[in-house]
């Protein structure tokens, strides 16, 4: 049931959904871009990147159950919370790859392209929380893991950042397909 007051955010969370679409698109070719630049043992065969929890960073996995019971405050704090800390850990990245892979300009080109994404997509969910009469929350930002002189540990971690993205994107998309179903 529609209130009268849902177009107001109908559209932008229709926009929204179809930004998330796109982002999960570019985060997947992010992926497979970050993975391809960082030589061996990355780019052998059989070489599993170590899955590592980055601190302060927001898990995107949720059973299936959970995800259904999430109400739409609940839904829209979770994203805006996570796409709020992403700024800083992507940033990390790109200083890491900037000093890692300096002639690597793709893979920094595609680092600066999400940031920016990243950004408007944060102003879409300050818009559809703003719209739906939500508060959008206070996120402390989380201090950044020091990684100084540990190239393979930048590595490590710089895919474990990019595949926390990605694994948000594909929730994001999910949340906002649901979103845009109700509205």
């Amino acid at each position: 049931q529609h209130s009268s007051y849902s177009s107001d955010y109908t559209e932008v969370i229709q926009q929204t959904r179809s930004l998330t679409q796109l982002l999960k698109g570019f985060a997947e070719d992010l992926l497979q871009e970050y993975l391809d630049c960082q030589g061996d043992p990355f780019g052998q065969p059989g070489f599993q990147v170590p899955e590592i929890p980055v601190s302060g960073l927001p898990a995107a996995h949720i059973s299936d159950e959970s995800w259904v019971s999430l109400s739409d405050t609940e839904r829209l704090h979770e994203n805006y919370t996570a796409y709020s800390v992403f700024p800083d850990f992507l940033g990390m990245v790109l200083e890491h790859q900037l000093e890692l892979n300096p002639f690597h300009t793709g893979l920094h080109s595609q680092l600066e392209s999400i940031l920016s994404h990243t950004q408007g997509l944060l102003s879409n969910l300050r818009s559809v929380m703003s719209a739906m009469g939500f508060l959008t929350p206070e996120v402390d930002l989380p201090p950044l893991p020091d990684l100084a002189g540990n190239a393979f540990m930048k590595k490590i971690m710089g895919y474990n950042v990019c595949w926390q993205y990605s694994s948000w994107m594909e929730r994001s998309q999910k949340d906002f397909e649901l979103l845009s179903e109700k509205y």
